[in-house]
């Protein structure tokens, strides 16, 4: 994950560089942001039970696209 949170950092600062990210956010929020759907992914689908609903892959990404839809900058 330290591996991971140190290539998003690049990119979070190389997004507020050019304009794409706003600079007035922490850099570190960002990471933590990106990093948390994922881990808690995983440990969902670690945890199967029969009372927990499941999903389908398309299922997932069409909520996962409209977050990032949601937050991507306006033009």
């Amino acid at each position: 994950m330290e591996l991971e949170a140190g290539d998003l950092t690049e990119i979070v600062e190389d997004g507020k560089a050019t304009g794409v990210i706003d600079p007035a956010l922490s850099t570190a929020a960002i990471v933590f942001l990106c990093q948390s759907p994922g881990l808690g992914t995983y440990l969902a689908l670690r945890v199967q039970s029969p009372e927990r609903p499941q999903l389908s892959g398309d299922d997932w990404s069409a909520v996962v696209e409209r977050l990032i839809t949601a937050v991507a900058p306006r033009s």
